[in-house]
């Protein structure tokens, strides 16, 4: 399964896809049980007996005009070694594909937009009873204050930074043969560092305190991706009012959303969603001034 989409001289793919259960109440805080179905119309959302609700991980590659490759997020990881029983039991995770190792790709860049277990996980494996980075020939990039607040295991959201995503982060970091970079304001540039003109990773704050998307695209390209990252999870999320239960700030989250929807729509860019069966939409406005999400198949 290859799903690929073009932006200008970019390339985005889908190259990892990973499954688990939350409780949709959680998925969708703000807005009431009566007013799901609303929300969930036309698309392949669907709400089980117990509430909850089987939801993707995303994970997108980035090939850049100069051949170099950059992934966003990691997924889960190995499921089967990554994971306590009690995360097994509760959210039933599962991995669909990685592209990854079959293709033998190995990416030049890997950039989580925050550092919860279901993006954060494939960072690190288990070999030989050993937490070993998955990605040791690669550049890692945290934002600064993702960074600190994942290892401040603040109560609020701790059971979000699950153990095993800090051994994993910890095991990068204590690789001296991987060069790790902090994103340190709201706009950073991937060429900073030395890589590829065209990729910028926004701070949008909300969802956690250091959180990042991803924006792919020359400054003057008529088409511009949007990787959303938790900024917009699904397609329902399209309306500012709905959050998600364990976001950190989420008056700001909610007008940040506001912000870059209208970007998003203005500017024609294509967005991909990290948590939607539909992995890449554009963003509409209709009559009565509320958001679409409209599909963008891929170029297969």
């Amino acid at each position: 399964m290859v799903m690929k989409w073009r932006i200008g001289d970019f390339a985005v793919e889908l190259v990892i896809r990973d499954w688990f259960k939350l409780d949709a109440g959680f998925l969708f805080r703000g807005a009431g049980k009566r007013y799901w179905p609303s929300f969930f119309k036309g698309t392949d959302i669907a709400v089980d007996e117990n509430n909850m609700v089987r939801i993707p991980v995303n994970a997108y590659l980035i090939t850049a005009p100069d051949g170099r490759t950059v992934l966003v997020d990691t997924g889960l990881g190995d499921v089967r070694t990554r994971w306590s029983e009690s995360t097994l039991h509760e959210f039933e995770p599962e991995n669909e594909f990685n592209l990854l190792p079959e293709r033998g790709i190995v990416p030049d860049y890997v950039i989580p937009t925050h550092l919860h277990w279901d993006h954060a996980g494939g960072l690190a494996r288990v070999l030989g009873g050993r937490i070993l980075p998955v990605f040791q020939k690669t550049e890692h990039i945290f934002h600064k204050n993702e960074y600190e607040h994942a290892r401040a295991a603040h109560p609020y959201n701790r059971s979000s930074y699950r153990r095993e995503t800090i051994e994993g982060i910890k095991a990068v970091m204590k690789n001296r043969k991987i060069r790790v970079h902090f994103a340190h304001s709201k706009k950073w540039k991937l060429s900073e560092v030395g890589g590829p003109a065209g990729i910028e990773l926004i701070r949008t704050r909300g969802h956690t305190p250091g959180h990042m998307s991803v924006l792919v695209g020359k400054p003057r390209s008529k088409t511009k991706g949007f990787i959303t990252g938790a900024l917009l999870p699904t397609r329902c999320h399209c309306h500012p009012a709905i959050g998600v239960g364990n976001d950190t700030h989420g008056l700001l989250g909610s007008d940040l959303r506001l912000k870059y929807l209208l970007k998003a729509a203005n500017e024609k860019w294509i967005v991909f969603p990290e948590h939607d069966v539909s992995p890449a939409g554009r963003i509409s406005i209709d009559g009565k001034g509320a958001f679409r999400f409209d599909l963008v198949p891929d170029e297969n």
